[in-house]
């Protein structure tokens, strides 16, 4: 049996953990789904704390600059679309740059496509 990444309860906690209205809730769903998709996909918190990393950092200087409240629970849609397609681009990237770009050998194509992020996998 192949790895079984538990969806339901990564999106739980991370949407649980966070205040928001139903922008930012569904902001927070996508950032969920796409940080656990590239930890499953490269076998690794690196690239998912990354962006977790930017994505605070943006954060704090739009709201050090004056220009966003930190402690403000209500993110409104242009925000919550602008933050799902920056995580969607960074999961593309990361499918292209660091899954994608990784040599295949012929022997490795025989292998298990349950956990792509491992040797053997896609």
């Amino acid at each position: 049996m192949g790895l079984q990444v538990p969806w339901p309860m990564l999106l739980l906690a991370f949407v649980l953990g966070h205040d928001y209205d139903l922008p930012g809730q569904l902001a927070i769903a996508v950032f969920a789904l796409g940080t656990a998709w590239i930890t499953w996909r490269t076998g690794g918190l690196e690239a998912a704390i990354a962006l977790h990393v930017v994505n605070n950092l943006a954060a704090s200087l739009v709201g050090f600059g004056g220009i966003g409240d930190l402690a403000a629970t209500e993110v409104g849609w242009p925000v919550a679309l602008a933050d799902a397609a920056a995580v969607a681009a960074f999961v593309l990237w990361v499918e292209h740059r660091i899954v994608r770009a990784r040599p295949v050998s012929p022997a490795s194509r025989a292998g298990s496509l349950d956990s792509p992020g491992r040797p053997g996998g896609r």
